[in-house]
């Protein structure tokens, strides 16, 4: 990926799923350099004013860098690629459809150790994600974005993107990690830096966010014998083909998913079974086709459930209230189910065709945008 030169204020990057971000300048209300995330032909979007830099144009572009510079700061933007990072018990892919990163550069120590971001977004909800035990640490405290209220279709699960826990680093290489948090409300983003370190830090010091462009949850659980899923609201009727979930395999096992009718729990429809080895070890989406032909309800909500008996886990990013949880030992699939609401939301979704049949759609939350089949 590379920054590229619309002109002499805005820059653009591709990201490795055709999404364009922007770089440029804006005036807020003198101008200060901003970042812009978009996704779905600008469905949703997220801008972040950077306003420790009040530059029009930025001083230097070169390597797929761009700089803006004066007294106390300086901002770098460059592109993020798809980063590997060790978990605990595997190895994690942040950003996986590449990014942007960017450093503010505190040239000296600084007045606060409370640096804010105003941002605008459009259609955007934000999840903190408080991590796990196999987390890797950049994924604690960190965000993840999701449509507000679209899910299915091209949005499938609805994950936009991810907002990392961001590291501080000084000039000798010592470093700490800043708290994150986003005030939907008042619209900042805002990071923290331990005054500790500034006090003792060798100047310049280096403040470094990123922004990644994800396709599923950033954890995963692996339970064996607990049925796990979220639930949703279709918006028109439809007849099931599939489901898919994003599944980590550490161990030999076996899977399967189902559909639930949210208002009594009821059994719609189960798929078909598959088994999988410690040696597939994957870290993806699998799909699970149904025997037969289920229908769904329009303006019906659902619960979308995957059950393993092995150390298999399903990808999920923390929200509350939208996972559902049974414990039950693996078997024939129970009717009615006994939901425990979880904080998760799962990468989980169904596939279905409507509108006179010959159109594919994944089961989608409401407001969903109509889409008209042959």
């Amino acid at each position: 990926m590379k920054i590229k030169k619309v002109n002499s204020t805005l820059y653009t990057l591709k990201s490795l799923d055709g999404n364009i971000i922007e770089v440029g300048n804006k005036v807020y209300p003198s101008p200060i350099p901003y970042i812009k995330l978009s996704k779905w032909e600008e469905e949703v979007t997220f801008t972040l004013h950077i306003p420790y830099v009040k530059r029009e144009k930025p001083n230097e572009f070169a390597d797929s860098k761009l700089k803006w510079s004066d007294k106390d700061f300086d901002v770098v933007f460059y592109p993020k690629e798809p980063e590997e990072v060790q978990g605990k018990d595997r190895i994690y892919v942040l950003n996986e459809h590449g990014g942007l990163e960017f450093d503010v550069v505190l040239k000296s120590k600084p007045d606060t150790n409370l640096f804010e971001f105003p941002f605008v977004s459009k259609n955007l909800s934000f999840h903190y994600q408080s991590g796990d035990k196999d987390c890797p640490d950049k994924l604690v405290g960190s965000y993840s974005a999701y449509h507000k209220a679209k899910q299915g279709g091209k949005y499938k699960t609805g994950k936009v993107f991810h907002i990392y826990r961001p590291k501080i680093i000084d000039s000798k290489g010592n470093w700490v990690w800043g708290k994150l948090n986003i005030d939907e409300k008042n619209k900042i983003l805002s990071i923290e830096i331990p005054q500790e370190f500034l006090d003792n830090a060798a100047y310049p010091v280096i403040i470094d966010p990123t922004f990644g462009y994800t396709a599923k949850g950033s954890k995963d659980i692996i339970v064996a014998n607990e049925i796990h899923g979220s639930f949703f609201e279709i918006p028109e009727d439809g007849t099931a083909t599939s489901m898919t979930a994003w599944l980590v395999v550490y161990g030999n096992g076996n899977v399967k998913c189902a559909i639930y009718k949210k208002s009594d729990n009821s059994l719609v429809a189960s798929t078909e079974e598959r088994s999988f080895t410690v040696s597939d070890y994957l870290s993806h989406e699998e799909t699970f086709n149904f025997s037969g032909s289920p229908s769904l309800a329009g303006n019906t909500e659902y619960y979308l459930v995957y059950w393993t008996d092995a150390y298999i886990g399903i990808a999920y990013d923390d929200e509350t209230g939208k996972g559902v949880k049974d414990e039950q030992t693996y078997g024939a699939w129970p009717d009615p189910l006994v939901p425990v609401t979880e904080d998760k939301k799962f990468s989980i979704y169904c596939t279905y065709t409507t509108g006179g049949g010959g159109l594919l759609i994944p089961v989608a939350m409401s407001d969903y945008l109509r889409q008209m089949g042959a």
